[in-house]
């Protein structure tokens, strides 16, 4: 599964995912229509979440913003993306490029410009990541933002990508975009990692996926067998057991009550 916004509306709202700016349309989608609180509840909860998002948070500021998504959220289906088409041609452009650095980024932008286009229909290839959210997805390092930025000059070189023209507007369009699927074509089903499923595509063996979630991660080494889950997975899995053994403890010498 690429994306389920209803999904993704209920983790954020039971705290089991940390919310990003973007997420606030379907936060207010999900509100709206399947709880069905009217704007004035909907306007609690979306600040609430905001000034998690950010300390720095002014409801009074955002008021009028806020107001307009609760409003027009009502009626606006939740949408979900099962799967994304990479063709062969599309794959081929990013080949060509003598970077295997830029090669990642571009597939990133990608797949996401082919994702948002699924979610809307006006989209037009248009990808709203971050920069950061971008490098880090693609699995891409850099020594310092201005790195960063040498890189995103040499992909626009290549005509593959551009920018708004709006100077305030990050947002970057893919321009390789092609959807003509043919029988060479790749399924995307997993968003996540991005990069680490670019160079899996050609090697392998440096990656296995995590028995849990299903999410691929690479190897400590080519001969590592031993790593089953990620480390989210872990984690949990260790914050699981440990409730367990406080279970199993508070019922062998339970407290007394006098």
């Amino acid at each position: 599964m690429i994306i389920d916004e209803k999904v993704i509306a209920e983790e954020i709202l039971t705290s089991k995912r940390v919310a990003k700016k973007s997420d606030i349309w379907i936060i207010a989608k999900y509100l709206r229509n399947e709880i069905n609180c009217d704007v004035s509840e909907t306007l609690v909860i979306l600040s609430s979440i905001m000034t998690k998002i950010n300390k720095n948070f002014n409801p009074i500021k955002s008021a009028k913003y806020l107001e307009k998504v609760a409003i027009k959220s009502k009626g606006l289906s939740l949408k979900k993306v099962d799967n994304i088409k990479i063709t062969s041609t599309e794959l081929e452009k990013i080949a060509s490029i003598d970077n295997q650095k830029l090669q990642r980024l571009l597939f990133v932008i990608l797949v996401y410009a082919k994702t948002n286009n699924c979610l809307s229909e006006t989209n037009n290839n248009w990808v709203n990541l971050s920069i950061n959210e971008l490098y880090k997805i693609a699995r891409v390092s850099t020594r310092n933002s201005k790195e960063k930025g040498l890189f995103l000059n040499k992909l626009l070189k290549t005509k593959y990508i551009s920018f708004s023209a709006h100077n305030t507007n990050l947002n970057i369009k893919c321009e390789i975009v092609d959807n003509k699927v043919d029988k060479d074509s790749i399924t995307i089903n997993d968003i996540r990692e991005l990069g680490y499923q670019y160079i899996n595509l050609s090697n392998s063996s440096d990656f296995v996926y995590c028995e849990n979630c299903g999410v691929i991660m690479k190897k400590k080494n080519r001969n590592d067998y031993s790593t089953k889950l990620c480390l989210s997975c872990l984690k949990e899995l260790k914050n699981e057991n440990n409730l367990n053994w406080f279970h199993q403890l508070d019922k062998a010498y339970p407290f007394s009550d006098q």
